[in-house]
């Protein structure tokens, strides 16, 4: 079943939602930049357990801070999407919300790129692929280009086809470990931990909830 187009408010709630967010990662990053809350030396790995610090002046620390808190704001956007796309098929309510918040944290995540790649790494791909600030370059790279046909496939496509439901089904996956792993696993501070940890129960709760549902 294809969601019932959303209507006029409630896209400009979820937009109005992804435009708050944005400002308030860009407003946190210019208070807190100062503050030290994020290491200014990428992590340390076994290749080089003493990194050279990547940041050198307060430009460069609010680029860094700017790239951490648009991670979040992404995050925080992913809670409602991967959860109503488990439900997508048996409320229109669901897929209403399922494809705004979807849309929403894809516009968050493009301004997190923006500041990753043309902000904190100045648009150089020898520092983006030679950090271990950035464990996974091009995977990001492409589950952003597949993200984004899907919302695009999403809001045009008049009936989903099989085809459509099995790459959506995989591009969402891609998306959650994505963020967990980067977050939970990855994170540098803990609030990028806690809610890694918290997004994967969140969604992993609602995907047992829809399978009791359904043997009930």
């Amino acid at each position: 079943m294809k969601p019932a187009t959303p209507s006029s408010r409630s896209r400009l709630i979820a937009l109005g939602s992804a435009i708050l967010l944005i400002a308030a990662a860009f407003i946190a990053a210019r208070m807190t930049a100062d503050k030290g809350f994020f290491s200014f030396s990428p992590p340390a790995t076994t290749e080089m357990p003493n990194p050279e610090a990547d940041v050198h002046d307060p430009a460069g620390a609010l680029q860094l801070y700017r790239t951490f808190y648009t991670a979040w704001a992404t995050m925080i956007l992913l809670f409602p999407a991967l959860v109503y796309f488990w439900y997508r098929k048996r409320s229109e309510t669901a897929g209403r919300r399922w494809l705004l918040y979807w849309t929403a944290s894809y516009i968050v995540f493009l301004v997190h790129l923006w500041c990753a790649m043309s902000g904190f790494f100045g648009g150089d791909f020898e520092k983006m692929t030679h950090t271990s600030r950035v464990s996974a370059f091009w995977p990001d790279l492409i589950v952003a280009a597949w993200w984004g046909i899907d919302i695009i496939v999403a809001w045009t496509q008049k009936t989903d086809r099989r085809w459509i439901e099995i790459q959506r089904v995989i591009v969402h996956l891609a998306v959650f470990i994505l963020f967990v792993a980067g977050s939970a696993y990855e994170g540098e501070v803990m609030v990028s931990k806690v809610l890694g940890y918290t997004l994967a129960a969140t969604v992993l709760g609602a995907l047992v909830r829809r399978y009791l549902r359904k043997e009930v």
